[in-house]
């Protein structure tokens, strides 16, 4: 490979200077990734081949979709059976269709090995200057199953990532067109190097004779000369009465006529998302049929969502995404919150490489626009790609090391491991942020401030099967429920009874504790309590839970729910 990763030592190395430059366990992972024969011999790392490449597709074996298929779903990766249904819309296709996977090189290794690798390079989409990335694969000789796979790129420790995958569906394209099988070695080879090269600015007139299928008769520049009289007054006014709004009378005078005065519309902008409150109905009496269709209508696209999200990314600091910051435990989360993060990546950046954590805004995916989420940030480094930050200072453990408290509360969120658990509901918080910004995996981090401070990583991965079971009783909530208050805001416009009720009466602060809620503050205003005995908060706020009025029956807090 020209431009290639260099070895140490001149090639005398049995790794890359790339392999070298990654953390002891991504070391592990890559070495053992090129055994196999049970373990007894090993591939050599394609990375410190120099020589023997060939561009000449006749050497590729003869790899299916199939192939890909089962490399692509069996490998923990973005891919689904369901995106590989639509697999030309996926980011891997549209790099080959759009000429971003360059030639591709095979190196047969050894007559008696049976792999081959493959290795190319792929130009980012967005960022064509940007240095390339480079992934390989090695394929059976015999059958075209790939074996292992790697890349360059954040997420190819993993195996697989977008760039394997283009690089997959270059040579698959080749043998399903029968680049593979051809006698003109030229031809094939000529096919293999085409690619989008570097695009430089032009003007029409530089490009006009490089355009194919151009007209062979040119076309003669035509001239403004002279000038027509206007038509009388009379007519012109007979006419303004008709059409006064034309745009002829915007760029004329007429005597005797006061000409309209230019209207300026204001388009409406498309940046953004649609508000939920533009689909209020005052006087439409929605039925399923309608919500139905409503909800099918709202669609948010993959650059609104951009946008919203960059947006909203200093939304912990804007006092109208915090009503709530006046309450104590709010308040404290809101001034640690920083102070973790900035524990947290200094402790990441001595494990991982080229560790970086961006705040984070408002997520929507385009998929889903009716359910979004808001990680306090998003986390990317070379062995273990994309993830998200969760971060959580409890108020009301402030003081005790996070070991500690499992024992003292049942309730904590995490177990006596110190894992997260899968009953409570941060899990589901943190799977939903994970699935929302295509992370693999989400650092869940808790901390409190004893002497010293302490604090704890809890490392989770992407459930798909618990995010689409969640997504699926999201959709059915939002059909059944969201939607149809959107549409009538009946619930938002009824009054608030004061009457009380078994769940809604005063709380006398001499017989019970002096703090209670979430919010872990003394009792105000209205409050509701949780019919489970053993509830550890018994009594709510109004607010904090979201209670508008009284509820009919019983009622549990969240928490009590699960």
């Amino acid at each position: 490979m020209d431009d290639k990763i260099t070895s140490d030592n001149d090639g005398k190395s049995k790794f890359s200077t790339y392999y070298h430059s990654l953390p002891n366990d991504a070391k592990n992972r890559y070495s053992t990734k090129l055994f196999y024969d049970a373990g007894t011999k090993s591939l050599p790392d394609p990375y410190v081949l120099t020589e023997k490449w060939s561009t000449d597709p006749n050497t590729w074996p003869d790899l299916t979709f199939g192939d890909i298929y089962l490399y692509l779903i069996d490998t923990p990766s973005i891919f689904t059976k369901e995106s590989m249904k639509a697999y030309k819309s996926l980011e891997a296709y549209k790099y080959v269709v759009s000429g971003h996977v360059r030639v591709v090189l095979s190196h047969q290794i050894s007559n008696d090995c049976p792999y081959i690798a493959l290795s190319s390079k792929v130009t980012p989409s967005q960022r064509a200057r940007d240095k390339p990335h480079e992934p390989w694969v090695y394929l059976e000789k015999k059958t075209g199953t790939v074996y292992c796979a790697h890349c360059t790129c954040m997420a190819g420790l993993g195996e697989v990532c977008s760039h394997v995958g283009a690089l997959l569906f270059k040579v698959e394209m080749g043998v399903k067109i029968g680049m593979t099988k051809t006698s003109s070695t030229s031809s094939a080879c000529q096919w293999n190097s085409k690619f989008r090269k570097e695009v430089t600015p032009a003007t029409v007139t530089e490009i006009y004779d490089q355009i194919k299928g151009r007209r062979k008769k040119e076309v003669p520049n035509v001239h403004a000369h002279g000038s027509s009289p206007l038509p009388s007054t009379s007519d012109l006014q007979l006419l303004y009465a008709i059409a006064p709004k034309s745009v002829f009378f915007t760029s004329v005078t007429i005597p005797g006529i006061e000409m309209l005065p230019p209207v300026e519309k204001t388009l409406p902008t498309k940046k953004f998302p649609k508000l939920l409150t533009s689909l209020h109905q005052p006087d439409t009496a929605p039925n399923s049929e309608y919500i139905n269709d409503t909800y099918q209508k709202y669609t948010v696209t993959d650059s609104q969502a951009y946008h919203l999200e960059e947006a909203t990314r200093n939304q912990a600091v804007s006092p109208l995404c915090y009503d709530l910051s006046r309450k104590d435990a709010v308040r404290w989360g809101i001034e640690h919150e920083d102070e973790a993060r900035v524990a947290y990546i200094s402790h990441q950046k001595t494990t991982h490489v080229n560790f970086e954590c961006k705040l984070a805004g408002f997520f929507v995916n385009s998929k889903h626009p009716f359910v979004g989420a808001s990680p306090d940030g998003i986390t990317t480094c070379d062995c273990c790609g994309k993830g998200t930050l969760e971060v959580k200072c409890p108020f009301k453990h402030k003081d005790t090391p996070i070991d500690k408290v499992p024992a003292k509360d049942s309730n904590f969120c995490l177990d006596n491991m110190l894992k997260l658990k899968q009953n409570h509901r941060y899990y589901t918080q943190v799977q939903l942020q994970m699935y929302l910004t295509e992370s693999s995996y989400c650092d869940f981090v808790v901390y409190t401030k004893c002497d010293p401070p302490s604090m704890v990583i809890v490392r989770l991965n992407l459930d798909l099967d618990f995010c689409k079971t969640l997504l699926s009783k999201c959709e059915s909530f939002v059909k059944d429920h969201v939607i149809h208050e959107l549409i009538t805001q009946k619930l938002n416009s009824m009054p608030v009874t004061q009457e009380p009720t078994s769940t809604t009466e005063t709380v006398n602060p001499n017989d019970q504790p002096s703090t209670w809620c979430l919010c872990a503050e003394p009792e105000y205003g209205r409050m509701i309590k949780c019919d489970n005995r053993e509830c550890p908060y018994q009594w709510f706020h109004y607010k904090c839970v979201n209670v508008r009025r009284k509820p009919r029956g019983k009622w549990y807090c969240i928490s009590c729910e699960q």
